[in-house]
């Protein structure tokens, strides 16, 4: 894999098992399901630490791909949107996920707050 298309290659399919595994994990129709059965925060929990692996993976790639450079040669001239394509996708999708959570936490705290009157609960 010294070259740049076979590098290219070998990244896209370390993302595609990152995102495979990452689906094993925490599958979309587990987290409508999980948030059903009021488990919010531990669906908030993996889908967090599903985008933590992933950015893990991408931070990982840029610091080598640095270290590389700075050795000299060629280095690794690809564009990272052509390698990340996929991984950025599942990413957002995360993301989205993770705020939606986010945000079903939220209004499950809102139905225990007691709104009382201007003389307290009445």
């Amino acid at each position: 894999y010294n070259t740049p298309t076979r590098l290219a290659v070998l990244i896209r399919e370390i993302c595609n098992s990152v995102i495979s595994q990452a689906m094993k994990y925490i599958s979309g129709p587990e987290v409508f399901n999980m948030i059903a059965s009021e488990e919010a925060q531990e669906c908030y929990e993996k889908l967090d630490r599903t985008l933590q692996v992933c950015n893990a993976f991408k931070d990982t790639y840029v610091l080598y791909r640095d270290v590389a450079a700075a050795q000299g040669g060629d280095g690794w001239k690809m564009k990272n949107d052509a390698l990340f394509v996929r991984l950025d996708a599942f990413r957002e999708r995360c993301r989205d996920a993770l705020d939606f959570t986010r945000t079903v936490i939220q209004f499950s705290k809102l139905e225990r707050i007691d709104i009382g009157g201007t003389k307290g609960r009445s």
